[in-house]
C-alpha cells in the first residue's frame, strides 16, 4: 500500500488523513469531499511521521484524522498516540501547522475526549500543535452501531465541514472505537497491547473486565501469574507468583542482529522494534485447556519478527511463540540473539520492590533441550518458565543487560549450569540461532506456568514445539507467483529450517512420502517423486538423535496443474494515445514506452516479447483483456511484438501473431531559451524582466524544425530554426504586465510535439514607479545654523528620500545627473556625490527607476546650497608666562588655566579644544590673532589642544594642528633634610658648629624625586636656585654676600613644571664676617719690660702681642680691655719698638692694632713703644724781652718731655757773674713737646 494516496489534483487546505486499520478504509477514501487531499497510512510505519511527511508538502489548515480511538488515546499506522508518549512526539506535533493560519484537527477517534483522560489528552494536543481541536466524548460512526458524527468537543469557535459525502455517513456500518477483546481467563488485547492475568483457580479478579481506561488489573489475591506486552511503553517482564498490580513491567524482548540490539521497548536505549497486534482468535483449545492466540509481528534489521501468545485458561499456562524469518534478501551468516529478562519476585516493578522469598531452582539446558527455572510459591504452587530449544539458556543478573549475546555467552553475569542457584535473582532466557538464510525462518517457543507440578511446562512445550511450515522453493512454483504455491512442477522440491542435525519426515495428506536430515544451521531440502495434478497437504516431523519425534507441522497446501497450455493472445494493437504519429492505426509512434493491448484467457499471466525478448508481463481481467506498457524504454526502429499466456500453474501458451511497431526518435528538446540584450531592458540584461511588450525571444533546436513557443501553456507562434539550430520569436500581439512562462515544443519528422523545454520566466511590467519624495539633506550634512535649512559647507553632503522599493535613484543638479542613490530595498534611499560639488546654489531631484527599466518622474526639487569651509587655525601655543616649566618652550606648565594664543582668519570666531572638549571660544583680531584661557581648571596630564574657525553659517572648520600641552600642578614633596653646610664654608671652630665668617657659604644636599631644581631661602628670602643632577644633588653658593647676622636656611625642591614643594627642615647658620676691635696706646717707659694694655671689644676674642718678632699670648679680661702683665715681655734696650696687636674671635676673624693711631689697625709711623732711661736736658735757647718786663724764655731739651710742668723749672739771672734766681709766680707758660725735639 502506498504511503501517500492522491485521489484528487485540485490543490486545497484540507488534508484527511485515514488509517488502513479502520474497517472500509477504500469506501472512506473515495467518499472524502471534493478539493481535500487525502493520506491513506502505512499500517507498518509510525502514523505520526506519515503525518508530518505530508503535512511538509500541503501545509493545510485543517487536518481530519479518522482512526481508532479511546479515551485519550489515538491508534494510527503503527502508532499508539497516548498521555504516556504524547510528550515524546512534542517537536514533531509543534511542525503540524507551523506554516499555516487558523489551523483545525477533527478527530474522529471513538471516545477520544471522554472523561479526565480525554479531556486532558485534547487540552495537551492543542497546546502543542496550536490548533483549535474538535473531537467525540462518544462513539464515533454508524448510528445502529450507537454512534454518530458530531464531534462534540471542542477547544474553541471551530465549526468545519465534516470530511465525507452525506451519503456515507448515513450508509457507514462501522465505528472508529479501539477494540478491547478478551480472548480468555483474564487476557486482553487491544491495538498493540496484550495484558494476561492467571490465577491458581483459573480467574483473576472482578475489576479487568470492562478495561476501558485503567489497561491493568489490580492486586487480588496469592497465587497470581500475569504479563504485559505493549509496543507503545517500555519494561521487561515479570512473572510473580505474589502480586500483578498496576505498573507491573511490560513483556519486552531484545532482538541482536549484526552485533547491534534492537528492542520492542521504547526507552530510547536501544533502536525500537516497531511492531502491532495481528490477529486475536478465541476458542482454541489446547491440550484440553480453552485458550485463545493473540499474533504480534514487527521487523528490525532484515528479520522480521512473529510472536503468537497462547494463553490456556485452565492449563494455567502462557505459552509464547517466536518464529524469526530473514527477509532482508540476503543469507544472515552471523549468529542472531533473542533474550527475554524476567524477574519472578516482581522486585523490579516500577511501582516499587515486591519482593519475596520465592526459592528458586534452575533447570540448565540438557539432553531434553529444556531450560527452565522455577519459583516455589508461598502456598506450595510453582511458578515455572522454561524454553525447549537446544540453543535456549538461563541466565541470572542480566535484568538490566542489553546485550543478547553476553547475556547468551553469560560474560559479566552467572550462567545457570548447575540445577539450582541462588534465589530472588533475575533472569534471562536467551536464544542463539546461529545463521539465517534469505527468507528462511527459525521457531523457539518459552512459556509460562503456574502449577503444582513444574513438569508439566515440559509436555506444554512439547506439544507446541512442531516444526515450521515447510514451502516451496521459488523454482518449483512455476505459477503467476512463485509464492503462491500453485506450480506445473510435478516433482516440486521442498525446504524449510529445523532444529539442526535431525530427521526430517514429509508426509503428502499425511502419507509418508520420504525423509532428509538437516545441517548444522538447522536447514532442509527434499524434492518429492511424481505427483499427479491436484492440491497436496504437504507437512513434517522431525526425529531427533533420542528418537524423540516431534508433533506435526502445519500444512503447506500446493496445486499441481500440468494440463493442456492456454491459447495465444490475439488482437495485438497499439492504444490510439500511444499511436501518436499522422495515423492513430498505423502502429508507427514517438512513445518510447507504449501502451498495448490484447485479449487472452481471464485472470491469466501475458508476457511480452519484442524480437523474441521477454520485455515484462501483465494480468488479463475477467473478461480475458488486458494492457501492458513496458517498463524499459523501447529504442528507435521496428519491433516485432508478440505475447504468450502463462496460467497459474505455469503452464505457457504459444506466441501471438506479432505487432510490428515502429518508434521514431523524439525531437530533440529545445534549449537556451533567452531574452535578446535589446528586449531584457531591466536593471540586468540576464534578469528577463523587461518594459518590452513585445520582446524578442532567441533558442537552440535541431537545424531546420519548426518550433512552437507557448506563454503559461497557452500557444504564441511558431519559429523555424537554421542550419544552426538558432530561431528567433517576436510574438505579434503585446505581452500583459506579469509573469509569462515560456517554454518551447520542437515536431518530429511525424509531426509530433516534443517535450516541452524549460521554462523561461519572462516578467513584462511596463508602469513606471511613482516620483521620489521627501528630498532632505542629511542632518549630519546640514551643518549651518539650522540643520533644516539645506545650506551647508560639506561639499559632498548626503541627501535622502523615499522611492518605490528596490527601485534605482538617480538625482539630478537640473538636467546635470549627479550619480544614483542606494536604496535600502524598504524604499528608503541615501545620496552621497563621490565629487565634491562647487560653492554655490543647487536645484537637486530625483527621479525612480524600476528593474524593468521604466523611469518614473521627477521628484519636486530640494534647494541647496554649499558654503565654502572655514579656514584652520594655527600657530597655536603657550604664552611665556603660562610655560612655567624649566623651558619656555616645552608646554610643560603648572598653570591649570593656561593661557593660548594662536593665528586665524581676521575677525573670526575659534573654538578651542581639549581633545573633542570644547572649552570656549576666542575672537580673532584685525590680524587674526587671538588669546584664551580657559575659565576651569584642566587635570593633570598631556592635552592636545586643537582649534577650529567658525564660518559665518556657524560651521566649524578642519581643526588646527594639535598642541600637546602638559599640566602638571602638582608639587613634589618637601626635601627630607635640611640643606647642609659644606665643611669649607664651616669656619668656625668645629666644621659642625654652622657659624661661619663666610658670607658667600656653599650648601649642598638630596632633591625629592621629580625635582629638577631647589630654590634656597633665608627665612622667606630667596637665596637663588641651584640645578639637581641625575643622582638628585644640588650644591648652592649665594653671589651676594650675607650680612653678619643667624640665618634660618630652608630649601624647596622645583620640577620640571615649575611646581614648588614644601620648604626642608630650616638649617640655623651663624654669618660674623667683622673682625674683633683691638687698640694699643703708644708707650714710653724708662721700664725695659713694661706691663702692656690696649683695648677689645670682643670679650671673647685671643689677643696676641707680637714685639721684636716675638708674640706674647695677651690675657683678655672680658671687660674691654686687655693686657700683658709687667716683667713679661723681654727686657727692651732704650730706643723705640714696633709692636703689633692681633685679636682673633671664635669665626676667625682677626683685628690688629700697631699703636700707630691708637684707634685699632695699621696706621701712623710712631714707635710704639719707646724705652728711655737718660733723663733729659734743657738750655735755653732765647730770651725775649717783651713788653711790660715780660720776657720770653725758650728751653729745648734734648728729647720730648712727658709730664712736664713749669714749676719743674728753675731759672735764675746771671750778672755780673751773680746768678739771681727768676720768680715764674704768676707768669704764663707754655710748653711745646713732642713737636720738635726740646720743645
Amino acid at each position: 500500500m502506498l504511503n501517500v494516496s492522491r485521489f484528487t489534483t485540485t490543490a486545497t487546505e484540507v488534508l484527511v488523513v485515514i488509517d488502513s486499520g479502520v474497517a472500509d478504509f477504500q469506501l472512506l477514501a473515495k467518499s472524502v469531499m471534493n478539493g481535500a487531499e487525502v493520506l491513506i497510512l502505512d499500517p507498518d510505519r509510525d502514523g505520526i511521521q506519515q503525518i508530518t511527511e505530508a503535512q511538509r508538502q500541503y501545509q493545510a489548515n485543517t487536518i481530519h484524522i479518522v482512526s481508532h480511538g479511546a479515551p485519550g488515546c489515538l491508534q494510527f499506522g503503527n502508532t499508539q498516540l497516548n498521555l504516556n508518549n504524547l510528550n515524546a512526539y512534542a517537536a514533531t506535533l509543534q511542525t503540524w501547522f507551523v506554516n499555516s493560519t487558523q489551523p483545525q484537527l477533527l478527530l474522529y477517534g471513538c471516545n477520544v475526549a471522554a472523561g479526565d483522560a480525554g479531556e486532558e489528552f485534547i487540552t495537551k494536543f492543542q497546546h502543542l500543535t496550536g490548533a483549535e481541536i474538535a473531537a467525540s466524548t462518544t462513539l464515533v460512526g454508524s448510528a445502529i452501531q450507537g454512534g454518530n458524527w458530531s464531534l462534540d468537543f471542542k477547544t474553541g469557535e471551530i465549526a468545519p465541514d465534516l470530511a465525507f459525502s452525506t451519503t456515507l455517513i448515513e450508509t457507514y456500518a462501522h465505528t472508529f472505537v479501539i477494540e478491547s477483546v478478551q480472548v480468555g481467563g483474564e487476557a486482553y488485547a487491544r491495538g498493540s497491547f496484550v495484558q494476561v492475568g492467571l490465577r491458581a483457580n483459573g480467574t483473576f479478579g472482578a475489576s479487568a473486565a470492562g478495561l476501558p481506561t485503567g489497561w491493568q488489573p489490580t492486586r487480588s489475591g496469592t497465587g497470581l501469574m500475569g504479563f504485559i506486552a505493549d509496543s507503545g511503553k517500555d519494561g521487561w517482564a515479570t512473572f510473580d507468583g505474589d502480586f500483578f498490580t498496576p505498573g507491573t513491567p511490560e513483556e519486552g524482548f531484545t532482538l541482536e542482529v549484526g552485533g547491534t540490539s534492537y528492542s520492542n521497548n521504547t526507552d530510547g536505549s536501544l533502536a525500537e522494534v516497531v511492531g502491532s497486534i495481528t490477529g486475536v482468535t478465541n476458542g482454541v483449545t489446547v491440550l484440553g485447556s480453552p485458550a485463545a492466540e493473540i499474533n504480534w509481528s514487527g521487523s528490525v534489521a532484515g528479520v522480521k519478527v512473529d510472536r503468537t501468545f497462547t494463553v490456556a485458561e485452565d492449563g494455567l499456562f502462557i505459552l509464547m511463540k517466536t518464529t524469526l524469518t530473514n527477509i532482508s534478501g540476503s543469507n544472515i551468516t552471523t549468529p542472531i540473539y533473542w533474550m527475554h529478562n524476567v524477574d519472578p519476585d516482581n522486585n523490579q516493578s516500577i511501582n516499587g520492590n515486591f519482593a519475596t522469598t520465592n526459592t528458586i531452582v534452575s533447570q540448565p539446558n540438557g539432553s531434553t533441550d529444556l531450560a527452565q527455572v522455577t519459583a516455589t510459591q508461598p502456598d506450595g504452587s510453582t511458578l515455572s518458565l522454561a524454553a525447549i530449544d537446544p540453543q535456549a539458556r538461563v541466565t541470572y543478573g542480566g535484568f538490566n543487560n542489553r546485550d543478547a549475546s553476553n547475556v547468551w555467552d553469560g560474560v559479566g553475569f552467572t550462567s545457570a549450569v548447575s540445577s539450582s542457584a541462588n534465589a530472588d535473582q533475575a533472569v534471562s532466557l536467551s536464544h542463539k540461532i546461529n545463521s539465517l538464510t534469505a527468507g528462511g525462518s527459525t521457531t523457539f517457543f518459552y512459556a509460562y506456568n503456574l502449577a503444582a507440578d513444574s513438569s508439566f511446562l515440559a509436555s506444554v512445550l512439547t506439544a507446541f514445539a512442531k516444526p515450521s511450515t515447510p514451502d516451496l522453493t521459488a523454482l518449483s512454483d512455476t505459477g503467476i507467483s512463485d509464492t503462491d504455491n500453485i506450480t506445473s512442477n510435478n516433482t516440486p522440491t521442498f525446504v524449510g529450517t529445523v532444529a539442526p542435525n535431525v530427521t526430517v519426515t514429509v508426509f503428502v495428506d499425511g502419507t509418508f512420502l520420504g525423509t532428509t536430515n538437516s545441517d548444522t544451521s538447522g536447514n532442509w531440502t527434499f524434492t518429492t517423486g511424481m505427483l499427479v495434478d491436484d492440491t497436496y497437504d504437504i507437512t513434517i516431523t522431525t526425529t531427533d538423535g533420542a528418537g524423540k519425534v516431534s508433533p506435526a507441522s502445519s500444512p503447506l497446501s500446493v496445486t499441481i496443474d500440468i494440463v493442456d497450455p492456454p491459447a495465444a493472445p490475439t488482437g495485438l494493437d497499439l492504444v490510439a494515445l500511444s499511436d501518436d504519429g499522422t495515423s492513430s492505426t498505423d502502429d508507427i509512434t514517438s512513445d518510447t514506452t507504449p501502451t498495448i493491448t490484447g485479449t487472452a484467457e481471464p485472470n491469466s499471466r501475458v508476457e511480452l516479447f519484442d524480437n523474441g525478448t521477454s520485455i515484462g508481463d501483465t494480468m488479463s481481467d475477467g473478461s480475458g483483456f488486458w494492457t501492458f506498457t513496458p517498463s524499459a524504454l523501447l529504442a528507435p526502429g521496428t519491433h516485432p511484438i508478440t505475447a504468450a499466456v502463462i496460467d497459474t500453474a505455469g503452464n505457457v501458451s504459444a506466441t501471438s501473431a506479432p505487432l510490428s511497431i515502429t518508434i521514431v526518435g523524439a525531437s530533440t528538446v529545445p534549449s537556451n531559451l533567452d531574452l535578446v540584450t535589446l528586449s531584457d531592458t531591466g536593471v540586468s540584461s540576464t534578469d528577463d524582466l523587461t518594459r518590452d511588450d513585445t520582446p524578442t525571444i532567441v533558442g537552440k533546436a535541431d537545424p531546420g524544425v519548426e518550433v512552437s513557443l507557448f506563454d503559461n501553456g497557452i500557444f504564441l507562434g511558431t519559429a523555424t530554426t537554421d542550419g544552426n539550430g538558432d530561431w528567433t520569436f517576436t510574438p505579434g500581439t503585446l505581452l500583459s504586465e506579469g509573469e509569462h512562462p515560456i517554454t518551447v515544443k520542437a515536431k518530429d519528422a511525424a509531426g509530433n510535439l516534443g517535450a516541452a523545454s524549460s521554462t523561461l520566466n519572462v516578467i513584462i511590467d511596463t508602469t513606471p514607479p511613482a516620483a521620489p519624495a521627501s528630498l532632505d539633506l542629511a542632518t549630519a550634512s546640514d551643518d549651518g545654523t539650522s540643520s533644516t535649512d539645506n545650506i551647508t559647507s560639506i561639499n559632498t553632503p548626503t541627501i535622502t528620500g523615499t522611492a518605490a522599493p528596490d527601485s534605482t535613484v538617480e538625482l539630478f543638479d537640473g538636467t546635470t545627473s549627479l550619480g544614483e542613490a542606494t536604496n535600502n530595498g524598504s524604499g528608503v534611499w541615501t545620496f552621497t556625490p563621490t565629487n565634491p560639488l562647487l560653492v554655490g546654489t543647487y536645484s537637486v531631484t530625483a527621479k525612480a527607476t524600476d528593474a524593468a527599466g521604466n523611469t518614473g518622474a521627477a521628484s519636486a526639487p530640494l534647494p541647496l546650497t554649499i558654503t565654502a569651509p572655514p579656514g584652520v587655525p594655527f600657530n597655536l601655543d603657550l604664552v611665556d608666562a603660562s610655560d612655567t616649566g624649566d623651558s619656555n618652550t616645552d608646554e610643560l606648565t603648572q598653570d591649570s588655566t593656561p593661557t593660548i594664543i594662536g593665528k586665524a582668519d581676521p575677525n573670526t570666531t575659534v573654538v578651542v579644544f581639549d581633545g573633542m572638549t570644547n572649552l570656549g571660544e576666542a575672537t580673532t583680531d584685525a590680524l587674526g590673532n587671538w588669546t584664551f584661557t580657559p575659565l576651569s581648571p584642566i587635570a593633570d596630564g598631556v592635552h592636545p589642544f586643537t582649534a577650529r574657525q567658525k564660518d559665518g553659517a556657524g560651521n566649524l572648520g578642519t581643526a588646527a594642528i594639535p598642541l600637546n600641552i602638559t599640566i602638571d600642578s602638582t608639587a613634589p614633596s618637601a626635601p627630607a633634610a635640611a640643606p647642609n653646610l659644606i665643611d669649607t664654608s664651616d669656619t668656625g671652630a668645629s666644621n659642625t658648629d654652622n657659624v661661619t665668617s663666610d658670607n658667600t657659604p656653599t650648601f649642598d644636599g638630596v632633591a625629592p624625586l621629580g625635582a629638577t631644581m631647589v630654590e634656597l631661602f633665608a627665612g622667606t628670602t630667596s637665596l637663588g636656585k641651584a640645578a639637581v643632577d641625575s643622582s638628585g644633588n644640588w650644591s648652592f653658593t649665594p653671589t651676594t654676600a650675607l650680612a653678619d647676622n643667624t640665618y634660618s636656611i630652608t630649601v624647596k625642591a622645583i620640577d620640571e613644571a615649575g611646581n614648588i614643594s614644601p620648604a626642608s627642615p630650616p638649617l640655623s647658620i651663624t654669618i660674623d664676617a667683622l673682625p674683633p676691635k683691638v687698640t694699643f696706646t703708644p708707650l714710653q717707659t724708662n721700664d725695659s719690660t713694661p706691663a702692656l694694655t690696649g683695648k677689645i671689644d670682643d670679650p671673647n676674642a685671643v689677643v696676641e702681642v707680637k714685639i721684636g718678632g716675638v708674640t706674647y699670648q695677651a690675657t683678655n679680661k672680658g671687660d674691654g680691655t686687655w693686657f700683658i702683665p709687667d716683667n713679661t715681655i723681654a727686657p727692651l734696650p732704650e730706643g723705640g719698638f714696633d709692636i703689633l696687636v692681633t685679636a682673633k674671635d671664635k669665626q676667625g676673624n682677626s683685628g690688629i692694632d700697631n699703636g700707630g693711631s691708637g684707634a685699632g689697625g695699621a696706621g701712623g709711623t710712631t714707635k710704639a713703644i719707646t724705652v728711655d732711661k737718660t733723663a733729659p736736658t734743657g738750655a735755653i735757647l732765647t730770651v725775649t724781652p717783651t713788653q711790660a718786663g715780660v720776657n720770653t724764655v725758650a728751653i729745648q731739651f734734648t728729647e720730648p718731655v712727658t709730664n712736664f710742668d713749669v714749676s719743674d723749672l728753675q731759672l735764675s739771672r746771671s750778672q755780673d757773674g751773680v746768678e739771681t734766681p727768676v720768680s715764674l709766680a704768676g707768669q704764663n707758660s707754655r710748653v711745646q713737646t713732642g713737636a720738635k725735639p726740646g720743645h
